[in-house]
């Protein structure tokens, strides 16, 4: 086939647009404050969620990072004491968020647009738990269904728990489940994604020489659980097959990806063990994971690739993979960034970093 040139056209018929040749082009405009921010699809562009200081502000943003609406504009959803924020998408016209308030829960959001385009709040359910800290992530499979996993310090021991968000209209409360197992280390990352109805699968840390696990989860009903390696920081979504990308931080410190079924065994075949592929050389930073959380290593589909961010010892790595391969290695050395997270469509990641103010930087031909 032919060698694939930067111009938007899938050349070699493999389904990656302008694969190997894409190249950080131009950040968007500066937002003077953002403590961590992630993104979440809508037809040509984004809606984000950010934490400045301790509140959440949801915006929408177009693929070239500029934040769109009547007025251009972030809408706070939560005024205080947040410690962590998360976004997925439901479908174009829906978004789902999950915030840690200290001292309350797990505030969960259900958010549409406006009439003039701005992200607007259309229902709210709270995980009430007054130990919540740190960190929380969401996901969704339907407006009757969707899962929240977050840090807990029940009786002064950290651990990871889950609440269904069964009816997401219903504005009631609800409570958290803790996960199986002894040795939680929710300081350490945990992520969800949706399978279908009511299942879910979800990955946490656990060990006192910390182990990266995956299972999958119904209600409060946890299957298929296990031990995919040794590390910490896990970022986990879902492709356009059904299938799942799972990246975390390995015991030396490097990116790994693991391409899995939704039952839980590496699209390629066998234990999800066993299909670990390391991603660069350049380590990664250690989130911030305790009273506030800040990512350092996030994965967005694209199609049935994954685009992955790090920040990594001397700056930051974005990466396109897929199965065992690697189409795209991106490095950027600057000392200052802090946190990172992506988005990724149509063959283009859009990458939210900063450290108290944060940038939208785009990624295409050079």
């Amino acid at each position: 086939p032919p060698a694939e040139t930067c111009n938007a056209i899938d050349e070699d018929c493999d389904t990656l647009v302008d694969e190997g040749v894409v190249a950080r082009t131009t950040p968007g405009p500066t937002s003077p404050t953002g403590s961590d921010a992630k993104l979440a699809n809508i037809t040509g562009g984004y809606v984000g969620v950010r934490r400045d200081g301790s509140t959440t502000q949801a915006y929408r943003v177009d693929t070239a990072g500029e934040v769109r609406g009547t007025p251009d504009t972030y809408v706070t959803l939560e005024s205080a004491n947040v410690q962590s924020v998360d976004i997925e998408r439901l479908s174009d016209t829906q978004w789902t968020v999950a915030s840690t308030i200290g001292g309350v829960g797990v505030q969960h959001r259900l958010l549409g647009l406006d009439g003039s385009g701005n992200p607007t709040i259309t229902h709210s359910r709270l995980v009430a738990d007054t130990s919540a800290t740190g960190v929380s992530r969401v996901a969704t499979n339907s407006t009757a269904t969707g899962m929240i996993i977050y840090r807990s310090a029940v009786g002064g021991v950290s651990v990871v728990r889950t609440a269904a968000m069964v009816a997401l209209g219903n504005n009631t409360a609800t409570s958290g489940t803790t996960l199986p197992g002894t040795d939680h280390r929710p300081e350490l990352g945990m992520d969800v994604a949706g399978v279908s109805g009511t299942n879910f699968v979800i990955t946490w840390v656990q060990g006192t020489t910390p182990q990266v696990r995956v299972a999958l989860l119904s209600g409060t009903t946890v299957t298929s659980n296990t031990v995919v390696g040794a590390g910490s920081n896990p970022s986990l979504v879902r492709d356009a097959s059904g299938n799942f990308g799972l990246v975390y931080t390995g015991s030396d410190n490097l990116p790994r990806f693991h391409h899995l079924t939704s039952s839980l065994t590496c699209v390629q075949g066998g234990a999800p063990s066993s299909c670990a592929h390391t991603l660069g050389t350049r380590t990664v930073n250690a989130p911030v994971g305790g009273s506030v959380s800040q990512r350092t290593l996030d994965i967005a589909a694209d199609g049935n690739a994954f685009w992955v961010a790090a920040r990594v010892s001397d700056g930051e790595q974005v990466f396109r993979v897929s199965g065992s391969t690697t189409h795209d290695s991106i490095h950027r050395a600057i000392a200052s960034t802090q946190w990172i997270s992506v988005g990724a469509q149509d063959g283009r990641p859009l990458v939210p970093r900063g450290s108290t103010g944060y940038s939208h930087d785009t990624y295409g031909c050079p």
